[in-house]
């Protein structure tokens, strides 16, 4: 065969003995690189069908797995009550949630003379969040310093004409009304599903602008559905007061979220639902060709990367076909 084949290369290229012998080691060297990837899968899977190395992987995988963070962010409560924003210090801003710089660009601009007319004046401050003003929004109360002085012998109303002494009167309990209409507002909801609900319905809450909204609807689409009225908690820049108004509000209908079918998902499938990191969702997928379909819950808990609270999080969204 050998010979053969050195003859096929000597007439077809012209080459010498040694030339031909140099072609033909070229040839096996080329062939047994490229054979060297199959014959390692080949290997690796016999490794990995003995049951000790089976257990030695999925305690390396859980060790891992630990290694991850799991703190969350955690957003302060905030106490609000009625305030004028042309009367309060920078360190009270600080307190009602606006951050460091903002803070001292309100202190510099009343400082220079400057007054807030109107509630929304406060978004004309450059970098104010526009979420923040979306919760103090109802409990802004802005005295009119020009309506508010009193002669020694008349009060401001007296020299006002007729048709602007009624919005004079109005002015003047300006925080008693706000609270009342506050109540009045909080009167005409009712509750609804959060796993329908819009951007619309839940901007009516207290507390929630559109970036809010679209917060809880992103992070419901990435979940499925909400399973548990306190998965609210673990929406990203809810403040006490968002999450006091959807859990007052909002309810949830039994299996109205979409369910994980996790014997067939895919690692893509899985690493896309929030409680699943990419590399739990390897683990999941090699678990599940080594030991076979998971017919249970006790069945799924076996894998040791899932520490108990991830565990509880993914019971309501596990199909098990």
């Amino acid at each position: 065969m050998l010979s053969f084949l050195q003859k096929i290369i000597r007439n077809t290229f012209g080459f010498s003995q040694k030339e031909t012998n140099g072609t033909i080691l070229l040839f096996a060297i080329i062939g047994i690189l490229l054979f060297l990837p199959f014959l390692q899968n080949l290997l690796i899977k016999q490794k990995f069908e003995n049951s000790a190395d089976k257990v030695f992987q999925d305690s390396i995988v859980a060790f891992l797995e630990n290694l991850q963070p799991t703190n969350e962010p955690i957003f302060p409560e905030i106490e609000l009550s009625v305030f004028d924003p042309n009367k309060i210090s920078k360190e009270e801003w600080l307190k009602l949630g606006l951050n460091e710089k903002v803070a001292q660009r309100i202190e510099n601009y009343r400082k220079k003379g400057g007054k807030f007319r109107k509630k929304e004046d406060l978004l004309r401050i450059y970098d104010f969040p526009e979420d923040l003003y979306q919760t103090l929004e109802p409990f802004i109360a802005i005295e009119n310093a020009n309506w508010q002085k009193k002669s020694s012998k008349k009060s401001f109303g007296q020299y006002m004409p007729k048709e602007n002494k009624q919005e004079f009167s109005e002015r003047k309990f300006a925080y008693n009304d706000t609270n009342q209409s506050r109540k009045k507002f909080q009167q005409k909801l009712s509750k609804f599903d959060l796993n329908q609900a819009d951007t619309a319905r839940l901007k009516k809450l207290r507390g929630i602008g559109e970036k809010r909204a679209m917060n809880i609807i992103k992070y419901r689409e990435k979940l499925g559905g909400f399973a548990n009225i306190e998965q609210i908690d673990e929406i990203w820049g809810l403040d006490s007061i968002s999450i006091n108004s959807l859990k007052k509000y909002a309810y949830i209908l039994p299996n109205s979220w979409k369910k994980i079918p996790i014997n067939t998902a895919t690692i893509d499938d899985l690493k896309n639902h929030p409680y699943i990191s990419s590399r739990l969702a390897n683990t999941i997928v090699n678990y599940r060709l080594q030991h076979g379909k998971f017919k249970n819950e006790a069945d799924f808990a076996k894998i040791k990367a899932i520490d108990e609270t991830t565990l509880q999080k993914l019971k309501p969204y596990l199909l098990f076909d």
